[in-house]
């Protein structure tokens, strides 16, 4: 009886050492095939991606975010192929979320849509992000203690930073998406309903967009973004009056808030107030003299005669 056993036991003692051994097999086969290929071909960002994820698998972090760098610094050097970047951002950036490492991957998913990739997504492919995200933040875990890194008001900064990402790319419709799931998420934050009110106001959407400042100035009083994006909703709508005092109120709150003095020379001008516009059109140009809207502020100037 103990012959057998003992016999047994050895079986599967030299079953498992089988296992472990075929499956390191496999291991070292994928991963010496992407290092073989990475030898014959070191300017592709792709085999440095995949080794990344099989180095991932196997909790070789270090070297994972090391071979995703590498994906993506290739792909800045020029490369023509966005995919193998855009899969080693979402990869690098998954990864430091699942490490609680918040910071380095919300830089991750800026730098993504800084780089311009992305940029023609479209309705499924926002739909599939936005899903691959909620699944991500789902299931994040702290590889140690095994327990949810990202508490509910820490899913709600995710999704604002990555809305504001979307948004400043112009992907306006996802950037509203993102920011109602971090109102879900963390509806304490006011700034957060600034957010959507600005992509609400961006995409059109007047009265949606003068909602959500309301919420924000009811939230925090000296919110000077939402006073002013909400003078400039005003002004879409012909409000003007209303603009105007939402906009004095953004700088009595900042004198050097920018954009308050842009939507006041926009009033002004529409009153036929042209000394005032004019002074608020070089308040503007002196606190921000390299912007988007730069060119726009001379060019009025210009039309009432005064060269900058």
């Amino acid at each position: 009886m103990m012959k057998h056993l003992r016999l047994a036991y050895f079986l599967i003692i030299t079953g498992l050492v089988f296992l472990t051994l075929a499956r390191n097999s496999i291991w070292h086969t994928e991963y010496s095939i992407w290092k073989d290929t990475i030898i014959k071909s070191p300017d592709k960002p792709r085999p440095y991606n995949n080794l990344g994820t099989i180095a991932e698998k196997e909790r070789r972090i270090d070297e994972a975010i090391s071979a995703y760098k590498k994906a993506i610094d290739l792909y800045k050097k020029g490369m023509l192929d966005p995919s193998p970047s855009m899969n080693a951002h979402y990869n690098l950036g998954l990864l430091y979320l699942e490490r609680g490492m918040k910071e380095d991957a919300i830089k991750i998913f800026r730098d993504l849509f800084s780089a311009g990739l992305g940029a023609d997504y479209n309705d499924d492919v926002i739909e599939s992000l936005v899903k691959r995200l909620d699944t991500l933040f789902n299931k994040t875990k702290d590889i140690h203690s095994n327990q949810t890194v990202l508490n509910p008001e820490l899913r709600g900064e995710l999704y604002d930073s990555l809305g504001a990402v979307y948004l400043a790319v112009g992907l306006d419709e996802l950037a509203a998406i993102l920011f109602q799931k971090s109102i879900k998420y963390n509806p304490q934050n006011a700034s957060v309903y600034n957010n959507l009110g600005a992509a609400y106001l961006k995409r059109g959407y007047l009265d949606a967009a003068i909602k959500e400042f309301e919420k924000a100035i009811k939230m925090d009083a000296g919110l000077v973004d939402a006073y002013s994006n909400i003078g400039f909703a005003y002004f879409d709508k012909g409000g003007y009056k209303t603009a105007l005092d939402f906009h004095l109120k953004a700088v009595e709150l900042n004198p050097d808030y920018a954009n308050a003095h842009y939507g006041l020379a926009s009033v002004y001008e529409k009153f036929g107030n042209q000394e005032k516009a004019i002074n608020h059109w070089k308040e503007y140009l002196r606190i921000a003299p390299e912007t988007p809207w730069t060119d726009e502020a001379k060019r009025r100037m210009k039309n009432m005669g005064i060269e900058k």
